[in-house]
């Protein structure tokens, strides 16, 4: 089945499940925004797929199959939503745009991952209200080449002398054809693009635990993506 909000619906304490593994159904779509409590994924083999904004403020649980972006922005309302459970299987995917957002303030955050989105953060100063968008369509660095199927846009409030400590969490799916031992972090500041060492992230600070890269010593704004480079910063994997 499919979702269809043309009226107001009032969420409440409820949870609302997409099930089923044939290939029909299982959109989120209508002329207003639904604003959902709990949302669960539970297709396997298949997919939901979003045909217009939509925000969860509880748990968004991933069970099977994946959820499609579609172009359209799937917002974490704070301060409790949350993605639980994404996996290599079930997890949020987004080939054709559409981010998923959130908005909190974070004051001397250690490793806090808001929303469980999939980076984390860690700095004894005050950012302020932060907004952080993950995407999921490669970037292409002039130069360089196309970037892993995920990014991170993070913008602080405040944004000078944070020292901060960013860990990059991904799929192996997402990696676009990239080895994980020549990965490097890359930042876009509007047209511009930096390699990891001209932002501050020297390569003594940087380590990889499963399908994460962490990178240290930053100024947290702007957009993160991880690219293969032969000649900056690599990440050996190392399995946990």
């Amino acid at each position: 089945a499919s979702w269809h909000n043309a009226g107001n619906f009032v969420a409440g304490s409820s949870t609302v499940e997409f099930q089923g593994s044939i290939d029909t159904g299982g959109q989120i779509n209508g002329s207003q925004i639904t604003t959902f409590h709990h949302l669960i994924v539970n297709r396997p083999g298949q997919m939901v797929q979003l045909g217009t904004n939509a925000q969860v403020n509880g748990d968004l649980t991933f069970t099977a199959g994946m959820l499609d972006l579609k172009g359209s922005n799937l917002i974490l309302g704070q301060p409790n939503g949350m993605l639980v459970n994404e996996s290599e299987t079930s997890h949020i995917i987004g080939a054709t745009g559409g981010e998923v957002i959130t908005t909190l303030t974070l004051n001397a955050p250690s490793q806090n991952n808001p929303g469980n989105i999939g980076v984390s953060l860690s700095s004894a100063s005050n950012l302020g209200s932060t907004t952080i968008r993950r995407g999921h369509v490669p970037a292409a660095v002039p130069g360089v080449g196309n970037s892993a199927a995920r990014y991170f846009s993070i913008q602080p409030t405040n944004n000078t002398g944070l020292d901060a400590t960013l860990l990059f969490n991904y799929f192996e799916s997402e990696l676009n054809g990239i080895s994980e031992t020549n990965l490097s972090l890359y930042r876009g500041l509007g047209a511009a693009w930096q390699t990891g060492n001209a932002i501050g992230a020297p390569p003594r600070n940087t380590t990889t635990t499963g399908h994460r890269a962490v990178f240290g010593a930053l100024d947290v704004g702007g957009v993160y993506t991880c690219i293969w480079d032969g000649c900056c910063i690599h990440l050996p994997r190392h399995h946990l």
